[in-house]
Order: structure tokens, then C-alpha cells, then sequence
């Protein structure tokens, strides 16, 4: 696939003020800040300013036409917005990042959001779990799956588009899970209040079956050979970043990289 050639040209144009971005003095100055700060040994805290909430009133109108265009658009202006609007410790990295396209379906199911009319980021969790435990007994298992082939796809289309400026570069966050937000979203927090203490034991065969499932899918990660270490330019859950100097804790050479290597 060949982007429009006004795709290019805006996308080349945000690629370099990235690099620029990230070759800056104050970029090293915050990795040895976050990586002291994760050593446990920083001298002052680590303020990060998440966006995804109202990244919309931030960012930048999206120029490029074509949908990969525009998620290509969108990563950039999220990895620089923070420097250009903010200037909190976000560090803007000099490559571009591309995840493996998994998806993880507990016991099978796509969460579904209503959303007001008027838009805005408010929503209501439709919920698969209206009487429990009758439901939950009719849950199916939970299914997880990789598109090595798409993910290689946009790899290559990345390198081919913008890659001798922002050379693409596999990343991963940290594997982790909320269990209690996983079973709101089923049931709701009411439910979820009312299941435990009305039936304690099932609620806990019920989380457990959760929790259970989600190592069975860090596991398979394992097993396919889908991790990658997070020690660096890699962001992690809650805000925070991978900069640290004690992961990993073996040499890995060209072995696997396993659960017990990440953060």
C-alpha cells in the first residue's frame, strides 16, 4: 500500500519536527531523570500529563486523508503534543512506535459503550451481566489471537513512509489488568457491589476465572514470542514511563523475552 502523495508530504513534515524533537539536550536530561526515578534514586518526582482524556481539546485538526494516514498523523501529534503545549517530563522519542495487533475478547465478548448524543467523553458501559450468577454461568471462554501479517503490513508501511526520518520501532507496555474495572464493565459497579455480598463464593470463582484467563494469555504472549522488552522508550500503565537500568535482570541475548523481563 502507497499513501496519497499529500499524505506523505504532511506526515514527512511531522516525522522531522519528532526527530528534531527528540534529539534535543532536555530529551536525554528527562531519560536520565526517569531512569533515577525508576531506580529508585531520582532527586525530584516525574510529572507526566496524560492527554487521552481531552486530547481533543489539544491536538492538532488531523490533515491527512487516508485512514492509515491519519493514525500514522494522530501517533505523531500525540508523541509531541506534550512538548509542544505542555512541557511536563514526557520524553518525545526518536523512532515510531508500532505494537503487535493482538486482541484479548474475556470469555469472549466486545464491551460496547453508549455514548450521549452531543458527543463528549462521557459514556455508559452496556452490560452482559444483568442477573448474577445466572450469567455467568452462560459466559463462554475467552479468546486471544495476533494478525502477524497485519502488523507486519504496517511496519513496512511506516518504513516505506517516513522511516529513513522516524525509523519504526516494535514497542509493548506492560502486561496488567484492573480485575474489578474488567467486571464493572460486565455488570456495573452496583452489581458488582451486590454480587459480593450475595454471593461471595461465586463472586470469587467469578474473578478468579478472570484472572486466570488474563495469565493465560500473558503466557501464550510468551510462548509466541509477542513480548518485547519495556525498559526504554516505552509507556507504561498509570502515566509512567519504562526508563530504568534493572530490567533486564539476565542477559538475554538472542534468547526470548520472557513475563518475568518486564515491567
Amino acid at each position: 500500500m502507497v499513501l496519497p502523495s499529500k499524505d506523505r508530504e504532511i506526515l514527512r513534515e511531522l516525522a522531522k519536527k519528532q526527530r528534531d524533537y527528540s534529539q534535543l539536550p532536555l530529551m536525554g536530561e528527562k531519560r536520565k531523570a526517569w531512569t533515577d526515578h525508576n531506580d529508585l534514586k531520582g532527586e525530584k518526582p516525574m510529572i507526566h500529563v496524560e492527554l487521552w482524556t481531552f486530547e481533543q481539546d489539544l491536538l492538532p485538526s488531523l490533515r491527512c486523508e487516508s485512514p492509515p494516514g491519519r493514525e500514522m498523523e494522530l501517533t505523531i501529534n500525540r508523541n509531541i503534543t506534550n512538548h509542544e503545549r505542555i512541557g511536563d517530563d514526557r520524553v518525545v522519542s526518536g523512532s515510531f512506535p508500532v505494537h503487535w495487533k493482538t486482541d484479548f475478547r474475556l470469555f469472549d465478548l466486545v464491551v460496547e459503550l453508549a455514548h450521549p448524543e452531543e458527543g463528549g467523553v462521557g459514556h455508559q458501559f452496556i452490560h452482559h451481566i444483568k442477573e448474577f450468577p445466572a450469567d455467568f454461568d452462560a459466559l463462554g471462554r475467552s479468546a486471544w489471537s495476533v494478525d502477524r501479517r497485519g502488523t507486519g503490513e504496517w511496519f513496512s508501511l511506516v518504513g516505506d513512509t517516513i522511516g529513513d526520518i522516524l525509523p519504526p520501532r516494535m514497542v509493548m507496555g506492560s502486561p496488567g489488568v484492573s480485575l474489578s474495572q474488567r467486571i464493572v464493565h460486565l455488570m456495573g459497579m452496583e452489581g458488582m457491589i451486590f454480587a459480593v455480598v450475595d454471593f461471595p463464593d461465586r463472586f470469587h470463582e467469578f474473578i478468579s476465572r478472570i484472572a486466570d484467563d488474563h495469565l493465560a494469555y500473558f503466557r501464550w504472549l510468551e510462548a509466541e514470542g509477542l513480548l518485547i522488552l519495556n525498559n526504554g522508550d516505552n509507556d507504561l500503565g498509570q502515566g509512567s514511563f519504562g526508563y530504568c537500568s534493572e530490567l533486564p535482570r539476565r542477559d538475554i541475548g538472542a534468547g526470548p523475552v520472557l513475563l518475568s523481563d518486564l515491567w
